[in-house]
């Protein structure tokens, strides 16, 4: 048998539902009795399980009537495989069927109910399919390995089908813990009304994948999230939700569940604890409290749990004995503040609480994280922001990750929680454990995630009654702390505007309540809380204006009427005049070739022009050489066609080189580059300047000559004599063929009939045009 525990709230004669964890039996929200109690009660409804894990994997995301249970007989799924209720596959059924459970909460779209996290996990999609169409607004949460299968959930509908507004506040790669709200339920996408009139409702899917999709384990550099692509739900193959929730939500089910309350969480109970910080939420079993400023507050409603993502699901059991550590109860936590989110003029953004103050986040990243919208930003000056002080307990907010959540940095065992936007370690694992935390619900953060935290370093350590002796009945704390200032002594001189003032406080022996504040003319101080009888080791940047400056260091005790001793010292600013630092005298540095280009194709006997890269040159006193690749012969390009544009870069002109392999290397009085990468000059095409005879050419009879011009090669050119305005050609003889220079070759046994013919020569470079016309008598 197992129980699946439904939450009311009553108030009157009204009743709606709310959200709660197993081992809280009753549960209302601290509030004071003059504005009168929200109750919770939990009615047990003892359930037939047929089969279901030793321990529930999933706590149910909503609250509310279950109106589609999983493999209900629907037309607009299909006919896939399943895990049944017992978690093992079945072939597809003959009809389609409904792969998850629909649970509607009721109410108006403006005021739904929330959807949470089932699990610890990570958000590796955020999909939108319309307004009125599948899915509509949807978010997908991987939840790593259970039972050998990697597992994923599916929260759908969560938008508003009229307006196209989305009600998912989580983003793409965050960590989440079980309890964390995703959104709330909304009526966007694909919609069949079951006599509910509203179709408002959460669309909840278990989907499992034996491999894992490609990719599942690689980060994306941008968000830091898990890849999930739009088609990988139909990989994908769904699972009962009986199996990882123990309650009944199959239509195959003999006692299925009319209803769920988002009851079967794993509760988290404490040991022998006496004090938890700040964000935690705390309950006897009856009533549910946050901590901050030391201090316990009443939450008056669940419209006000609701507003600030509570959930049920983080609160800790505590004992008498530790709340009375929290005495008296502070004043009930309010909704927060219209316009909440506030930008100054620099760009610097703010977070209003209930009280008045305002809190700075410290980067994007923890903006985005705790779940706020930059188009929610009101504009405001400094008078404005002058009307609300710091937040005594928590100025800055550092971590991207919601109050009481634990984190640990990958490949380092150390657990932190996050209070007041920081980071605070556990002095020891007897600490973590004696306070109720579970190690299932650490996230792992890459260590661009968790560094930019900033940590608290006071750590978690005395867990003892001692911590809170005079709210358990001992003597009151009168005492004010011992301060000390350690760095700056009273009409010190100093050099520089920018100093550190830092120093110690602790209340040893004064009451032992510990260090709540120090603070630097009106600015709280780093590192500046300790527990009991521990030192706070504080310290604060200050920039000091010319002359003397009063610094005023208050050290104040956390006991119920705080104690605060205040000590004060002028520090005297004298700007030194710096002796002037000689300019040290470059040393030159031989030049560096790093490239070249040229304006044209470099050909042989035919100057080009181009530019050479590299470091060192200088202008009129860089000599430029060409080699012939892998040789000695190199030759010095005149200093006329050298120009040097800068200490990277030169041009040269009126290049003439051969045809064949080259490598340059510059010189300057620093020394000789090394040998640049080899180019090509081309041969260019051969051309004819002239020709003359040996005799009078006569048909049918043989004779010599000359031909003369350009770009002939030794045994590589051809003489073709063509009749002159034809395209009759005849290519000589090689044997008659014989190359004297690159500009003159002799042809011998030339036999032509009478008329008139021209010539061309043909080399490996090209071919020429034709010679003017000769006669052939």
């Amino acid at each position: 048998m197992n129980l699946s525990k439904r939450l009311l709230i009553e108030s009157g004669t009204t009743t709606s539902e709310g959200y709660a964890c197993r081992r809280v039996e009753t549960q209302s929200l601290g509030g004071s009795s003059s504005r009168g109690l929200y109750r919770l009660l939990i009615i047990a409804i003892a359930l037939l399980a047929p089969s279901a894990p030793a321990m529930a994997q999933f706590s149910v995301p909503t609250t509310g009537t279950v109106t589609t249970y999983f493999r209900e007989d629907i037309n607009y799924e299909a006919k896939d495989q399943y895990y049944d209720v017992n978690n093992n596959l079945q072939g597809a059924p003959a009809h389609k069927y409904h792969h998850g459970a629909d649970i509607a909460g009721g109410g108006t779209i403006d005021s739904t109910k929330p959807v949470h996290a089932c699990g610890a996990g990570k958000v590796v999609y955020i999909g939108n399919d319309g307004a009125t169409s599948g899915y509509g607004n949807f978010v997908v949460i991987y939840h790593g390995m259970i039972n050998n299968r990697h597992v994923y959930s599916f929260y759908s509908h969560m938008g508003n089908r009229s307006t196209g507004q989305s009600f998912i506040t989580v983003r793409l790669g965050q960590d989440v813990v079980e309890g964390t709200v995703v959104g709330r339920q909304g009526n966007a996408g694909y919609i069949i009304v079951t006599g509910h009139g509203t179709g408002i409702h959460l669309d909840w899917e278990v989907r499992v994948k034996d491999a894992p999709f490609i990719n599942d384990s690689v980060s994306n550099t941008a968000q830091g999230s898990l890849i999930w692509k739009q088609d990988h739900r139909s990989q994908t193959i769904a699972a009962s939700p009986d199996y990882y929730t123990g309650l009944q939500l199959t239509a195959t089910d003999q006692n299925k569940s009319s209803s769920v309350a988002a009851s079967d969480c794993h509760g988290l109970q404490t040991i022998n604890s006496t004090w938890h910080p700040d964000g935690t939420l705390i309950t006897d079993g009856s009533t549910v409290w946050l901590l901050e400023n030391a201090k316990r507050r009443g939450i008056p409603d669940i419209n006000t749990f609701n507003s600030y993502g509570f959930s049920f699901c983080k609160a800790m059991r505590v004992s008498s004995q530790e709340l009375s550590c929290f005495l008296p109860v502070d004043a009930n936590l309010g909704t927060p503040p219209t316009n909440n989110l506030l930008k100054r003029s620099d760009g610097a953004v703010f977070l209003l609480t209930d009280r008045g103050f305002k809190r700075l986040f410290a980067s994007a990243a923890a903006f985005e994280g705790l779940g706020y919208k930059w188009e929610n930003l009101k504009s405001a000056t400094n008078a404005e922001l002058a009307n609300h002080p710091d937040d005594p307990a928590s100025p800055i907010l550092y971590s991207p990750f919601a109050e009481g959540t634990l984190i640990k940095k990958s490949g380092n065992a150390a657990v932190f929680v996050i209070s007041n936007g920081r980071k605070r370690g556990f002095s020891s694992a007897y600490a973590f454990q004696t306070m109720g935390y579970d190690s299932s619900r650490v996230i792992t953060l890459s260590a661009n995630v968790f560094d930019p935290i900033s940590e608290n370093t006071n750590t978690i350590t005395d867990l003892s009654p001692s911590l809170c002796v005079a709210n358990a009945g001992g003597a009151t704390d009168e005492l004010p702390p011992t301060l000390a200032i350690t760095s700056h002594t009273d009409g010190q001189v100093v050099g520089t505007a920018q100093v550190t003032i830092s120093g110690t406080a602790t209340d040893a022996g004064r009451g032992e309540s510990g260090i709540s504040s120090v603070t630097v003319n009106g600015v709280r101080a780093s590192g500046d809380a300790a527990l009991a009888s521990d030192t706070a080791s504080w310290s604060r940047p200050i920039t000091l204006n010319q002359g003397a400056n009063a610094i005023t260091v208050i050290a104040t005790d956390g006991s119920q009427t705080p104690n605060s001793t205040q000590m004060q010292i002028t520090v005297n600013y004298q700007p030194s005049t710096p002796t002037p630092t000689p300019t040290p005298t470059p040393i030159p540095t031989a030049p560096t070739i790093t490239g070249y280009s040229w304006t044209s194709t470099p050909t042989g006997g035919q100057p080009f022009s181009g530019s050479i890269y590299g470091s060192g040159f200088v202008v009129s006193g860089t000599q430029v050489w060409f080699c012939q690749a892998g040789t000695s012969t190199c030759y010095q390009h005149p200093a006329a066609g050298v120009n040097v544009t800068s200490a990277t870069s030169l041009n040269v002109s009126s290049v003439n080189l051969s045809a064949g392999s080259w490598q340059i290397y510059v010189v300057t009085s620093a020394g000789q580059s090394a040998r640049s990468s080899t180019f090509t000059v081309q041969a260019a095409a051969p051309t004819i300047t002239g020709y003359s005879w040996t005799s009078m050419p006569v048909g049918g009879q043989p004779f010599s000559g000359s031909i003369y011009g350009t770009g002939f090669v030794v045994s590589g050119t051809q003489v073709w004599f063509c009749q002159a305005g034809t395209s009759t050609c005849y290519q000589h003889p090689a044997a008659g063929v014989n190359v004297t220079s690159a500009t003159s070759l002799n042809v011998s046994s030339v036999n032509l009939s009478s008329g008139s013919w021209q010539i061309y020569v043909v080399t490996s470079a090209g071919q020429s045009a034709r010679s003017t016309v000769f006669t052939v008598r």
